[in-house]
């Protein structure tokens, strides 16, 4: 009877104590990302604007995950690479592409230390999915520097990060009501989306205080909120990026569009966007 009422429990408790690796490493995550074989509509832009640069290049894809966008370009590119730290999710990617076509290859690896890889040997790294914004900031910038090192000079990377002009959402009761019903008319739902909002409120700073600052670490509900994720303004990501020696960033919002710099950025909603730049 107590381990049934402990694992009750564990699931109407949020898994605060869980990294990262090991959220991303859990059975139920596994299936979630194996049964997801779509490109987002940002990611469907990024690779008609990366294709002629692959086809004849060397691809990194960091944070392979379960392979959801080995389906789309690897079949494009000379070589592909994916990578990824989670073990679960790599042998999910050798029984779903086996056998293996000559061009890709899977790879653990973090991409904190990219030390495997020599200097100047990507001509494209993509890195999807926000799958570095459960890290610190110090350890993305590690990654964006052994990025930048093993890319050659005017090589394209692309990412997504959370958007921190989002966060505003999180806090407004209505908001998450409102995707209660989107998602399902089921009463559970709106009890669920409340646990939601009620542990959002718990677990973090207060809005304003979030909103003072142009990155921070906070949780939003993500696989029941078991680590927190980086959320960033997308001038503060140009400004970083340009700082380690990446050029001509351009932003796209989640419904495939460019976002041009200027005004529009501040005015930029989305949960997250995809960066895509030039290493300098």
């Amino acid at each position: 009877m107590l381990p049934r009422i402990k694992r009750s429990l564990g699931k109407l408790l949020p898994q605060i104590w869980m990294s990262p690796q090991s959220t991303y490493n859990a059975e139920p995550i596994v299936e979630e990302y194996a049964s997801d074989t779509k490109l987002q509509k940002p990611e469907q832009t990024i690779l008609s604007l990366v294709t002629e640069t692959i086809k004849t290049g060397r691809m990194l894809d960091i944070g392979v995950g379960a392979g959801r966008t080995t389906h789309h370009f690897a079949p494009l590119a000379r070589e592909y690479i994916g990578i990824d730290y989670a073990d679960n999710m790599l042998r999910t990617c050798y029984r779903k592409f086996h056998p293996l076509p000559s061009n890709i290859s899977f790879i653990h690896c973090d991409a904190r230390d990219l030390s495997i890889f020599g200097d100047a040997y990507f001509d494209f790294v993509l890195a999807s999915y926000n799958c570095f914004d459960g890290l610190s900031h110090s350890d993305r910038i590690k990654i964006f520097k052994e990025i930048k090192r093993t890319c050659k000079i005017g090589a394209l990377v692309s990412f997504s990060s959370h958007n921190l002009l989002f966060i505003d959402n999180y806090f407004k009761i209505n908001w998450w009501l409102e995707r209660a019903n989107l998602e399902s008319t089921n009463s559970l739902n709106f009890l669920y989306r409340l646990y939601c909002y009620g542990w959002v409120l718990a677990l973090n700073d207060s809005r304003e205080h979030l909103s003072d600052n142009d990155y921070v670490m906070m949780h939003d509900g993500t696989h029941n909120f078991s680590h927190k994720l980086y959320y960033i303004t997308p001038r503060k990501q140009i400004e970083q990026l340009a700082e380690l020696g990446f050029n001509n960033t351009r932003i796209f919002s989640l419904d495939g569009n460019e976002i041009e710099s200027g005004g529009e950025l501040s005015r930029a909603r989305d949960c997250w966007l995809y960066y895509l730049c030039t290493t300098g």
